[in-house]
């Protein structure tokens, strides 16, 4: 099987991108990622180093089932239509850099030198994406001091957050929540 089918069998969603060039560029993306990085498959990175009993596949696939299930709501409720194709490329795409960042056993020189998710923003831009679909990468993480500038962004990092709260949570680590400071919250 080669690499394109592969993918697509780990993260059905991505043939859910409607427009053929988003969804050419969303796969050259995790192609160029899987490549570069230390991963037979990239059902076997994790999406936390020290939490095996999630694979990056595993939290993508999470991701955009959620906010798939956001965006709905949003539509049903509000009556606010937002750009699936868009909303299904941040999400499939928002951890890609982790193929690169972490190698078997560890973090790799890349993880250790480089902010997260920038050398996602890095791959996204030279496939052309939509600076849409770049921002909701780059502004999904705390790590990044970069606010989405769309709503599928916002979706996109609460889910991420969520998610990510979840996994620390069950494993004793601080949330990402302890860092908001709510008394400015109304």
């Amino acid at each position: 099987m080669d690499k394109l089918q592969r993918l697509k069998q780990l993260i059905p969603s991505i043939t859910g991108i409607k427009n053929a060039k988003l969804r050419k560029g969303v796969l050259a993306v995790w192609v160029r990622a899987w490549e570069e990085s230390a991963w037979n498959d990239p059902a076997e990175c994790p999406f936390i180093p020290d939490s095996p009993d999630c694979s990056l596949v595993q939290h993508t696939n999470f991701i955009v089932e959620t906010v798939l299930a956001m965006a709905s709501s949003a539509k049903s409720i509000w009556n606010i239509g937002l750009n699936t194709d868009f909303l299904i490329a941040g999400a499939v795409l928002h951890d890609v850099s982790k193929l690169v960042e972490f190698a078997p056993g560890a973090v790799s020189e890349i993880g250790e030198n480089l902010v997260h998710a920038s050398y996602g923003v890095h791959l996204a831009l030279n496939a052309g994406l939509p600076l849409q679909v770049v921002n909701m990468i780059g502004a999904h993480t705390p790590q990044v001091y970069l606010l989405p500038k769309s709503p599928e962004g916002v979706l996109l990092c609460y889910a991420d957050y969520a998610a990510a709260d979840i996994f620390h949570l069950l494993h004793g680590k601080s949330l990402l929540l302890s860092s908001v400071d709510f008394r400015f919250v109304r």
